[in-house]
């Protein structure tokens, strides 16, 4: 499979997983007509599951993010028009200093993020333990590969019957129980079990997303998907076992509690199952 032929939203995000795509979602469970994305970040999973799913909850802490998704859904050319309105504003560090703290101050329209984004230093989202953006200002800005990404994402939204739930939860918030799923979705889906996938930050590498994500995190996630698991829902986790020398904890008690795990090639191209053993990145499941 080609990663041509997948999608690459528009939202530069650490860890995304868009390069990975050709390996992951082969081995995602379809059979369900609900996927919630637990941790949706820049929408590269979600965005390419749209024609796969009856309905899809995508949720991340992050609000401002998930209003730019439910934007992108509901109002793009709206939320376009203002993004680069205020990324032509972005002149210098001075103006992309100005604009951050209107940002943070307000928590206010998610074009302010999207322009925050599309200018800061590598184009990554980066924010500290108060949930403030501070991410430095870059050289980039709205440019020509942002507009070849902008029309693929939007004539791809314009060929599917999009019904995405956008929601912004701690992870351990988001529903299992089915009556608490319909409320969200508020539709009747004659199937009670839903597909969870999960790309958590990862609490054994060092990067600006995921400076809020501590090892109590990982014990509080393990927990959940074990409900996951007992409630009947299946999940697919995406991870790095070893970084640095550091081993995820969750990751590592997934394994020991015997769930399936797929190693995922350095290399791009394929995929090859195993039963146990020490990789880099890994997939985890329970199906």
């Amino acid at each position: 499979m080609s990663k041509n032929i997948f999608i690459n939203p528009p939202f530069n995000y650490t860890g995304s997983k868009y390069k990975l795509l050709p390996q992951i979602l082969p081995e995602f469970d379809y059979s369900k007509k609900l996927m919630v994305d637990l941790f949706t970040g820049g929408g590269s999973v979600m965005y390419n599951c749209i024609d796969k799913f009856e309905v899809i909850i995508a949720n991340d802490i992050i609000k401002p993010l998930m209003n730019i998704h439910y934007m992108m859904l509901t109002r793009p050319e709206y939320l376009i028009k203002r993004t680069k309105q205020v990324c032509a504003l972005i002149k210098n560090k001075h103006s992309y200093n100005k604009v951050r703290q209107i940002f943070n101050d307000h928590n206010s329209h998610p074009a302010l993020l999207w322009a925050l984004m599309l200018t800061c230093n590598s184009n990554m989202i980066r924010f500290n333990y108060q949930m403030k953006f501070n991410q430095t200002c870059g050289l980039r800005n709205w440019n020509s590969s942002t507009d070849k990404k902008v029309f693929k994402l939007l004539e791809h939204l314009k060929k599917q019957k999009i019904n995405i739930k956008c929601i912004s939860r701690e992870f351990y918030n988001v529903p299992i129980e089915w009556d608490e799923l319909k409320k969200i979705i508020n539709l009747d889906i004659d199937i009670k079990k839903a597909f969870y996938y999960i790309d958590p930050p990862y609490s054994n590498t060092h990067a600006g997303y995921n400076c809020f994500w501590t090892k109590k995190h990982d014990i509080d996630l393990y927990e959940y998907i074990l409900k996951l698991n007992d409630y009947g829902h299946t999940f697919c986790l995406s991870g790095i076992l070893h970084h640095n020398n550091k081993e995820s904890i969750l990751l590592t008690n997934l394994i020991k509690h015997g769930f399936n795990v797929v190693e995922i090639d350095a290399d791009y191209n394929k995929v090859q199952n195993i039963k146990r053993g020490k990789v880099p990145e890994i997939i985890i499941k329970n199906f």
